[in-house]
């Protein structure tokens, strides 16, 4: 008796459920091993994109390479609008933004951003509109797009506020005020003179916003970072004893490395206020030793990136101007500097590339243009060629076009063949192709027919090429593909205004019917 094969069910939910929880408890190679591993075996796109869109999220937690999670975000997006989940697409395109932001893809980055947009517009959903519309402001804070990471967390608050979600609108709270004093701070930093009306309002705001954290109610996800937070924003407002005051009688950061680093910074730039730049140095060497090992555990660091460094190293290198030590400070100001050459020097890089893979398919475009408008037994241009060059030839003041028919072609296909038919063929474009300018075009028209269309002449200059081209092919060795072979051509000609190409090339038709029932070999007066 044989078995029926055992069918294997994969509990999705679970292992999305489980993977998420291994971002906070650890655990997370395991999880993508087996997340990997499940997204294998699904049969189903839609399952196949929740699993993948999982394992890249906890990827993307873990501070490894950058790479396969975003391989796998890119795929869960496109198996999202496959399958119509417009909710997850949003997700997983904003993760995709993100981790293509770390490698500095702005064109791949923003890409994702517009398809993150499109589907959350189109989501009535407020907390996926809260959450993607955070990852994105997170996206354009990294970017130092602050104006447009703050509109984006406003949108992201009044979502999270609709949905009566406390911590998220906490949430946006401390992403508004982290984005508010890092556009000043940015500002004085780089020389950009935003107006001293402009800052006082920011920071205005920001310390408004910091108050409401520090007394917050309902959750304490924000409790220790309120404090902080405020005391940053009194510092930038030149308020230091206050912002020390709210520090120490605030409780401490927890293990994060990150908020260790955040907490630390603040510290040290009030005491460089307080007239101690040496215990500020201090305090923001263990700062940046702090934010080091964030990035390097992967974990709790996530996020602090070239902007963290750099205002740390901006502070640190007044701090030691202040205490004697011009060479540390020197040191520092030129690590700083780095990061923003690094930071425009890559991105410079990706734009480049981008500018030259458009040139290539710009090219590629043009060359199936005009492989779309060439004839290719005679390497001239062909109808399509003719039409669009009488088409764009109205500026032209004056125009010659001349038709030239091949006389008694089909008697040459009968007595020596076809295959000596298309040598005639390819020989007379080539006699036509010698005798006009570069400017001018010569296009098959028809079976045994071409066109020539030539710039800036009048009729005598143009009957002048045509008697030239009906010589030239009268006398040249056509003998050489058959004994007895002789080849003449009839020629219609007509000129006048550019703007009457059309009617030139009708006019020029006439007088080649002319000439072909006169006997062939002919130029005809065109009138």
């Amino acid at each position: 008796m044989s078995r029926s094969p055992r069918i294997v069910r994969i509990d999705v939910d679970a292992l999305v459920t489980g993977a998420y929880a291994a971002q906070r408890t650890g655990g997370a190679t395991e999880w993508i091993g087996r997340l990997g591993q499940a997204a294998a075996e699904a049969t189903d796109d839609h399952a196949r994109g929740r699993l993948l869109l999982a394992r890249a999220a906890l990827s993307a937690s873990t501070g490894g390479r950058v790479e396969p999670a975003r391989a796998d975000a890119d795929q869960a997006v496109g198996l999202f609008d496959a399958t119509g989940d417009l909710g997850r697409l949003a997700h997983a395109a904003a993760l995709a933004a993100g981790l293509a932001g770390r490698h500095d893809d702005v064109r791949g980055a923003m890409d994702q951003v517009v398809r993150a947009l499109v589907a959350v517009e189109h989501v009535a959903d407020d907390e996926v509109a809260a959450d993607v519309l955070n990852q994105l402001a997170v996206l354009c804070h990294d970017f130092f797009a602050h104006d447009r990471a703050l509109q984006l967390y406003e949108r992201s608050g009044a979502a999270a506020r609709r949905l009566g979600s406390r911590w998220r609108v906490e949430r946006s709270h401390h992403n508004i005020v982290e984005t508010l004093v890092a556009s000043v701070r940015l500002g004085r930093l780089v020389g950009e003179d935003v107006g001293r009306v402009d800052e006082e309002g920011r920071l205005g705001r920001a310390e408004g916003l910091a108050r409401e954290l520090c007394s917050s109610v309902d959750t304490d996800d924000y409790l220790v970072e309120g404090p902080r937070l405020l005391a940053d924003v009194l510092c930038e407002q030149g308020r230091p004893e206050e912002a020390w005051l709210t520090l120490i009688g605030s409780a401490p950061p927890g293990p994060d490395s990150y908020q260790i680093s955040t907490r630390l910074a603040v510290e040290a730039r009030c005491l460089r206020r307080l007239g101690q730049p040496a215990r500020a140095v201090a305090g923001l060497d263990d700062a940046l030793d702090a934010l080091a090992d964030g990035a390097g555990d992967g974990g709790a660091a996530e996020g602090a990136g070239d902007a963290d460094t750099l205002f740390l190293l901006a502070e640190r290198s007044l701090a030691r101007e202040e205490v004697g030590d011009v060479a540390g400070a020197l040191a520092d100001a030129r690590a700083a500097s780095i990061i923003i050459w690094r930071r425009q020097h890559r991105q410079i890089g990706r734009l480049v590339d981008e500018v030259w893979a458009l040139a290539e398919v710009e090219s590629e475009r043009r060359h199936l243009m005009r492989s779309a408008e060439v004839d290719p037994l005679t390497d001239v241009g062909n109808r399509l060629a003719l039409d669009r060059r009488l088409d764009r030839s109205g500026g032209h003041v004056t125009l010659a076009v001349l038709v030239v028919d091949i006389d008694r072609l089909s008697l040459v296909n009968d007595a020596f063949g076809r295959a000596v038919g298309d040598e005639v063929l390819a020989r007379v474009a080539a006699i036509l192709a010698v005798e006009v300018r570069d400017s001018d075009l010569v296009a098959r028209s028809g079976a045994d027919e071409f066109a020539l269309v030539l710039d800036g002449l009048e009729m005598r200059a143009a009957e002048v090429i045509a008697e030239r081209v009906r010589s030239r092919v009268a006398g040249d060795a056509w003998d050489r593909w058959g004994e007895g072979l002789a080849v003449t051509v009839s020629i219609g000609v007509a000129a006048g205004p550019g703007r009457d190409a059309r009617r030139l090339l009708q006019r020029a038709d006439l007088s080649l019917f002319d000439a072909k029932r006169a006997g062939g070999a002919q130029i005809p007066h065109a009138g």
